[in-house]
């Protein structure tokens, strides 16, 4: 087993450590090799101790040879050691394990900074209390550096120098390691730096990125001179062995020159002050600096009138690639301008900076006045303040700082004073529009709304007004193409002499063709089809100004297009009843499909008829119509036409339709490249005579030429004569899987097909007749007669009138119901009668005699000579009469009891009443003798016949 085990995440990945500052992470690396069954799987576990696996127990992480546990914030303790231990698994299942013995060590407590003593050598204090109070001030502007003491936290063994142009940054010199735990000093001085007084490294040597690539190379710059002005903030990193570090700020020191002013406020008073500026053209004039209320007590400014040697000094660092200076020669600066200032600074007259101590932001804007005799003209030449924007690296114009202001009160010019007064806000802004032009960033760059940084003013001479030119397209404005050539796709461009972003407008529609432009000046132009000539496209170029100061320029060209013409083919069309026969492949043959024509099944003397035709977007073209191999076809061509056609704009606009129509469908018309009277046609009709008794297949083509010998798509028709061998009206049926309307049939009508045969004939080709009479579907006395593809029924040939003794059994039999019906319905309304009648006879005696019993009426003898033989409607009257009257009289008679006595009547005196000479048999009734032997006082007759009237009666009555 090979293995660096421990990496620190906090110090990188790759780094191996023996002390990690990561919190909540650890991380093994290790490899183990076996060359007979080779490493399958791979174990790791994490103790407080070596073997222990109290803070992680084992975990497979397969294959891979790093183990990352990411989960023990809050488990990793200060100064503690953990160990790892691994087990490696090799295809045979033999496992090796190795316990770590040295473990890593988290330092999370990074070093206590205040036990060491610092001083900064080269340095003096302020003669006034200024803040921040660890301020200094150095004249020597090519050195800087510090002294320390050993710390008393053991930890630390490692002091870094850092100075940075901001506090907590380190781009004039990169934190670099001057010392372990011992008292030391660390000094930049004569391009080199130099540990307790010895010269340890050039400062080349400390750039973060070296260049190699040439090895013989010695001749690389060792120089640190900073501007005067300049603010360098010193800083000493403590560190652990674990690289947790905390630095400690040493103080900020100002380089400042004889011609160096401090001005401080008292009591946040605001801080005025005066430089004197002298001119060999005019008399000494004062410029005055003001700057806000409001400061921090000791708040401080530092202006220095800038010499000629001053701003023509090279500053630099070579220790640091990220080092700017703030001050810059404008003599050899001037086309490194803002774009308000392009092509307008001429020179300048007076030069100073302004340093805000420690920068210290102002709260307000800084207020810079200076003597102006001419004001802000808008023609001619004018006194402008710049000033020099180390981020963007070019001059601005001051006045423009404070964006937040009004025009008006950004710069004010009083002219009795005859003196201009600026507000001057954030120095070193970004501007995200110029940003691209800038040569470098100064690093970790702030925006803030006020001035905070050291900067260098110049009064200078510039243009009144803003310079602006119009852009100009750099590309070719002739382009040709070919006619019919596709879409046209140019990239324009164009350039402005002030870099303004430019825009592409299209100024007018184009009439032979569609065209479109993006903003960028992508050109696409689609020229329609058959168009040719030259087509003229006007674009503008205009500026995008972001600044509303200056005013958007443009520019308009005209982009000429030449379409060059082609002589265009003709187009061939080819219909039927108005539709098209040709598929979306012109060149795809056309199988017109007809049935054979045989002396046996068709006298069909119709011919098959079709237009054909052409277009030419050349007017002038005369066409042809050019065929071949038309030899063994009886075709002819008919109707040439070379005028406009009549066009449809659907075929539902037809009242019907025709064969030799023009085309009417797909939208014909409305496809054709122009206006139909601005072509050229040709239109004919083609006819085809089909044969009699054969089938098979019959091809030609036929194509359009015109004047210029272009030739349009050839067509080729293939007419499919299928075979139908099916007589008598029979029909084709496939046998397998192609239908009867293919062009299979035009080769073999028995290999794909069969007959299918009507009613009355049979056969393979339907040529038999089927005996229909062989069923013997006729009814006697009638016969069958076959005939041809049916049968019929009639009477035998000796027998010619078999039809009349049909119809006389018919009739016979008719009669015969009707009379055994009648019989039937007498009978039934006889029977009915006499039940009726005898029911009412026996019905009133037998209660009227057992009924006495009960009563106070006469004797039966009186009783029945009173009832006779009387009608049914006397009877009821009379019943109803002595019923009433007996109920009046006594109360009714039990139920029992009249059941008895019914019972006993009919035993005693009853006689059987003659059968009815009807074929129904009649229930026989009982009488009481007395009734019997009583005198009929009317005839037997009439109370029939009283009695038949009264059922007629009650029939009706139901």
């Amino acid at each position: 087993m090979s293995a660096a085990f421990y990496y620190d995440v906090g110090q990188g990945e790759s780094t191996p450590v023996r002390f990690q500052k990561s919190n909540d992470t650890i991380k093994c690396i290790w490899k183990c090799d076996d060359e007979e069954s080779g490493i399958v799987e791979n174990f790791w576990a994490i103790g407080t101790s070596p073997g222990a696996t109290d803070v992680q127990d084992f975990t497979s992480i397969g294959l891979n040879v790093a183990g990352i546990n990411n989960k023990l914030g809050g488990i990793l303790q200060h100064d503690k050691t953990y160990y790892a231990s691994f087990v490696c698994s090799n295809g045979a299942r033999l496992n090796t394990t190795y316990i770590d013995s040295q473990g890593v060590t988290a330092k999370l407590i990074p070093p206590d900074v205040d036990t060491v003593n610092n001083t900064i050598p080269g340095t003096s204090h302020f003669s006034q209390e200024v803040f921040p109070k660890d301020s200094l001030q150095q004249q020597d502007p090519s050195s800087v550096g510090f002294t320390f003491t050993k710390s008393e936290d053991p930890s630390v063994n490692r002091y870094d120098l850092c100075v940075g142009s901001e506090e907590e940054t380190d781009d004039i010199i990169p934190c670099t390691w001057v010392g372990y735990n011992m008292s030391g000093s660390a000094e930049i001085r004569d391009g080199a730096l130099w540990i307790n007084g010895k010269e340890i490294r050039k400062l080349s040597d400390l750039k973060p990125y070296q260049d190699f690539s040439n090895p013989n190379d010695t001749n690389s710059s060792n120089s640190f001179t900073m501007p005067v002005g300049q603010q360098m903030f010193v800083t000493m990193r403590l560190c652990n062995e674990a690289m947790l570090c905390r630095n400690k700020s040493l103080g900020v020191v100002v380089v400042t020159n004889s011609d160096s002013v401090i001005a401080t406020s008292t009591n946040g008073s605001a801080i005025e002050e005066r430089l004197t500026i002298t001119s060999r053209k005019r008399a000494a004039a004062e410029l005055d600096i003001r700057t806000p209320g409001g400061l921090a007590d000791g708040q401080a400014i530092v202006v220095t009138q800038l010499s000629a040697s001053d701003l023509t000094k090279d500053y630099r660092s070579d220790a640091s690639i990220d080092f700017v200076s703030y001050i810059q020669n404008p003599a050899t600066s001037r086309d490194m301008v803002e774009r308000l200032l392009y092509k307008r600074f001429y020179g300048h007259s007076f030069a100073f900076s302004l340093v805000p101590l420690g920068n210290v932001p102002m709260p307000g804007p800084v207020v810079i006045t200076y003597p102006d005799s001419v004001g802000p003209v808008t023609m001619g030449n004018r006194t402008m303040l710049l000033h020099w924007n180390p981020v963007m690296q070019y001059w601005e114009i001051s006045s423009k700082t404070c964006r937040h202001l009004p025009p008006e009160e950004q710069e004010v010019y009083d002219a009795v004073k005859q003196t201009m007064s600026v507000k001057v806000c954030n120095t070193y802004a970004e501007n995200q529009v110029d940003k691209a032009r800038s040569r470098r960033r100064r690093a970790a760059a702030v925006e803030t709304g006020y001035y905070e940084k050291e900067t260098m003013f110049t009064l200078s001479v510039t243009r009144a007004s803003i310079y602006n030119s119009a852009p100009v397209l750099d590309s070719g404005t002739e382009v040709h193409i070919m006619e019919d050539s596709g879409t046209l796709r140019y990239q324009l461009s164009a350039k402005d002499e002030e870099g303004d972003h430019i825009v592409f407008t299209l100024m007018n529609r184009t009439e032979k063709g569609e065209v479109s432009l993006t903003s960028d000046g992508f050109l696409v132009y689609t020229p329609c089809q058959n168009c040719f000539g030259d087509e003229v496209v006007n674009i503008m170029l205009k500026e995008n100004q972001t600044q509303p100061e200056i005013p958007p320029a443009s520019t308009s060209v005209t982009i000429n297009i030449h379409i060059q013409a082609v002589n265009d083919p003709p187009s061939v069309f080819l219909t039927l009843n108005g539709s098209t026969l040709l598929s979306k492949d012109p060149t795809e043959e056309v199988i017109v499909l007809l049935e054979a024509k045989n002396d046996f099944n068709s006298n069909d003397t119709t011919l098959w008829r079709a237009r054909v035709g052409a277009y030419d977007v050349e007017k002038g073209d005369t066409l042809r119509l050019v065929m071949s191999n038309p030899l063994g076809i009886n075709l002819s061509v008919m109707e040439e036409s070379r005028q406009v056609p009549q066009l449809l704009q659907g075929c539902n606009s037809s009242d019907h339709l025709w064969p030799t129509m023009m085309p009417c469908a797909d939208n014909f018309t409305d496809s054709l490249p122009h206006p139909a009277a601005e072509l050229s046609w040709l239109t004919q009709v083609i006819e085809f005579t089909q044969p009699r008794n054969v089938f098979g297949n019959y091809s030609f083509s036929l194509y359009i030429e015109d004047s210029s010998n272009q030739t349009s798509v050839p067509i080729t028709i293939k007419f499919g004569i299928m075979e139908m061998p099916c007589r008598n009206n029979g029909t084709c049926q496939a046998r397998g899987i192609y239908p009867c309307e293919d062009t299979h049939r035009t080769h073999s009508f028995d290999a794909y097909y069969r007959c299918v045969c009507r009613g009355g004939y049979q056969g393979r080709y339907c040529t038999e007749d089927v005996n229909e009479c062989l069923s013997d579907p006729c009814v006697p006395p009638f016969v069958c007669y076959n005939d041809r593809d049916s049968y019929r029924c009639a009477c035998p040939s000796d027998n010619p009138n078999c039809e009349l003794v049909l119809w006389i059994m018919v009739v016979i039999g008719l009669i015969v119901i009707v009379i055994l019906s009648l019989i039937g319905v007498a009978c039934y309304r006889y029977r009915k009668q006499k039940q009726r009648s005898s029911s009412e006879l026996s019905l009133p005696s037998g209660l009227g005699n057992d009924l006495g019993e009960y009563t106070d009426s006469d004797s039966d003898e009186e009783y029945f000579d009173n009832q006779g033989f009387r009608s049914i409607e006397d009877d009821d009257v009379t019943q109803d009469s002595a019923h009433s009257d007996d109920e009046a009289a006594s109360p009714s008679p039990d139920h029992n009891e009249l059941r008895r006595i019914f019972e006993t009547r009919g035993r005693e005196d009853s006689f059987v009443h003659p059968e009815p000479e009807c074929m129904y048999a009649v229930e026989s009734i009982s009488f009481p003798m007395e009734i019997l032997n009583k005198e009929p006082t009317e005839s037997m007759t009439e109370v029939q016949s009283r009695s038949e009237g009264q059922i007629e009666e009650d029939q009706s009555e139901v």
